[in-house]
Order: structure tokens, then C-alpha cells, then sequence
């Protein structure tokens, strides 16, 4: 039998990046656990925690707050 272990780093690309978290971070999760649900799969991510206390050290809670949720309805998801 072969098991396999869904796997997702959930950060921000490193750098410059030239489009908004929501399309480079939250949409496609979004996308991604939609099609897991699909097939009732769980997977495993990885959140970057540490751009959430960056962002909050900055005032920047907006993509704090929206990153928490979304990890929150993840994990209640059963991932």
C-alpha cells in the first residue's frame, strides 16, 4: 500500500512580491483546500508565524488577522 502525506508551506514568497497576499497566499489555499476536500485528504501546513508577528510589530493587521483565520479554518477542517 502507498501512503501519501500532503505537504504545504503556507508564507509569502521571500522578496518582492508584485501581486497581494490574497492572490499569492490566501486564494490559493482557499483553492487548494477546496480540491482536498474533493477527495476528503488532509494535508499538513507549514504557516510562516513569524510574518504574522512582523506584520503586527509594523500595524499592519489586515494580513495578520486574515492569516489566522485561514489557519484556524484549516485546522478546523481537520488539517
Amino acid at each position: 500500500m502507498l501512503t501519501i502525506c500532503p505537504t504545504a508551506d503556507y508564507e509569502i514568497y521571500f522578496g518582492k512580491n508584485l501581486a497581494s497576499a490574497e492572490e499569492v497566499l490566501f486564494e490559493p489555499t482557499r483553492k487548494l483546500l477546496d480540491l482536498l476536500s474533493e477527495f476528503g485528504v488532509s494535508m499538513t501546513l507549514f504557516p510562516d508565524i513569524c510574518s504574522v508577528w512582523r506584520h503586527r510589530e509594523l500595524g499592519l493587521p489586515g494580513y495578520a488577522d486574515a492569516f489566522e483565520a485561514q489557519v484556524k479554518q484549516t485546522a478546523a477542517a481537520g488539517h
